[in-house]
């Protein structure tokens, strides 16, 4: 099994994913999706963990891809900052959905069956026209929402995709999702 441990929106908060890296056994690369790419990739040298990570909006003078592509088995994943979307948290349901749908065909004119991205801070695991788009959330210092994570686990033609969020100081899983490779 491949496990995949993906930030977003960390903005200088190591301790959580020093927290959540100390309790998730067997992690093999830690993938960061902008705005605090630089702490992910100390993070992950501390735990002597391979590191992928693309720029967001606020990583300026990072050297990392503001977009990459990832092949598990059969599978594309693309990651990406959500900035370039326009998405934020706090827009209306409408401008979401509309956003989410030119995400999911962006990703899949990329060949890609899961979009993971950052941007808007807010948790997500869904699937629009065949692609899952997930969005690990944040550890934003002071988010309301408490911090959060993905977790993607490859078995031969399998992919769990599983978002965790701390609550009472412990992680637990809030969403999953299978996809056959």
């Amino acid at each position: 099994m491949k496990r995949i441990i993906v930030f977003s929106d960390t903005h200088g908060n190591r301790r959580e994913m020093r927290d959540a890296l100390c309790r998730i056994a067997g992690v093999e690369l830690v993938l960061h999706l902008g705005d605090g790419v630089a702490e992910g990739e100390s993070v992950a040298r501390e735990f002597v963990i391979p590191f992928l990570g693309v720029a967001g909006n606020e990583d300026v003078g990072e050297d990392v891809p503001r977009e990459r592509a990832i092949d598990i088995g059969n599978l594309r994943l693309l990651a990406v900052h959500g900035d370039r979307f326009d998405i934020g948290l706090y827009d209306n349901r409408q401008k979401w959905d509309d956003n989410l749908g030119k995400m999911a065909g962006f990703a899949a004119l990329k060949g890609a069956r899961v979009l993971l991205f950052g941007h808007s801070h807010a948790a997500m695991l869904v699937e629009r026209g065949g692609v899952v788009l997930c969005n690990p959330g944040d550890q934003y210092p002071g988010s309301q929402a408490g911090a959060s994570f993905c977790m993607l686990e490859a078995s031969g033609d399998a992919l769990r995709i599983s978002l965790f969020r701390k609550e009472g100081g412990e992680w637990q899983e809030s969403s999953s999702l299978n996809i056959s490779t």
